[in-house]
């Protein structure tokens, strides 16, 4: 896997924009899928799409449902955030399939070139696999929960 992500991350048209002013960059775990042929680079970004045109995905209403809550005074919609999936291959068939360490391992640097590319203020981290992965991977003095720095970017765990 080389330092550019496979799966493209979803930007909204309103990403400058951000969350109540701020850039968020919303973090999912992987993509599941029983066909090999349904990993392609645009995978991300067709399915937050779909989010956007009315299609309801369990995941996605929550986390929409969550950043809502959090975003006071405005109503959420995926064009304010960026959208990723830090594991950056098909998974398993299921949900339920976890990735292994070296997918977790082979994803920091392509995760690191959209925190490059696209200099988010905050990340919400859906899920706490997640989390744990990225505390294996980042030192712990540089990645804390609840308002603490991931390289010196606010990270948020969770939120329900």
């Amino acid at each position: 896997m080389t330092g550019e992500p496979f799966f493209l991350p979803w930007i909204g048209t309103g990403y400058s924009d951000g969350v109540n002013g701020s850039r968020l960059l919303v973090l999912g775990e992987s993509h599941y899928s029983e066909n090999p042929a349904n990993a392609y680079p645009t995978l991300t970004q067709d399915i937050v799409t779909r989010v956007v045109a009315g299609e309801r995905f369990p995941f996605f209403t929550k986390l929409g449902q969550c950043i809502g809550g959090a975003a006071t005074g405005r109503e959420f919609t995926w064009q304010s955030v960026a959208f990723y999936n830090y594991v950056q291959q098909l998974v398993g068939a299921h949900a339920r399939d976890r990735p292994t360490e070296q997918m977790w391992e082979r994803a920091m640097a392509p995760f690191n070139a959209v925190l490059t590319k696209h200099q988010p203020h905050a990340i919400l981290v859906a899920g706490v696999g997640t989390w744990n992965s990225l505390s294996r991977l980042v030192p712990v003095s540089a990645l804390v929960a609840d308002g603490c720095l991931l390289r010196g970017v606010p990270v948020l765990l969770n939120c329900g």
